[in-house]
């Protein structure tokens, strides 16, 4: 119905595009999300220790990973322990398991964090 359309003439019509948009933003749950100019893209070749790895490990691991009884016995409060958790593989693998992964009781981290923690630990897990 002609009269039913938005925007109201004057306007031109929505191009099929935009009613294809507006019809994925609505069935997705029409959810008020601001827009991420850099959605999509996940630079893993900047990241370094003292300004991803070490945040997020004080963020996500070491409520758990700390203390005089660190859960699983495995302490991650310093450089050393985080590195050999690293190089030994058992760092990335907590991070990705299909089940009971880390953090856990947490959400699974995010296909970028997870990404940039691959880069780290691939290119030897330095102390930069």
């Amino acid at each position: 119905d002609p009269d039913d359309r938005m925007p109201r003439p004057p306007s031109e019509p929505l191009s099929p595009a935009q009613i294809n948009l507006l019809s994925t933003w609505i069935k997705q749950g029409a959810l008020n999300n601001s827009c991420n100019e850099g959605a999509g893209q996940c630079d893993t070749t900047a990241n370094t220790y003292s300004l991803f790895v070490k945040p997020l490990i004080l963020a996500k691991c070491q409520g758990c990973h700390s203390g005089t009884a660190p859960q699983g016995n495995i302490s991650l409060v310093s450089y050393a322990s985080v590195r050999t958790l690293a190089l030994n593989g058992k760092l990335y693998t907590s991070l990705t398991r299909q089940n009971t992964w880390m953090p856990k009781g947490g959400a699974k981290l995010d296909d970028c964090s997870l990404a940039k923690m691959k880069a780290w630990v691939d290119s030897g897990a330095p102390e930069n």
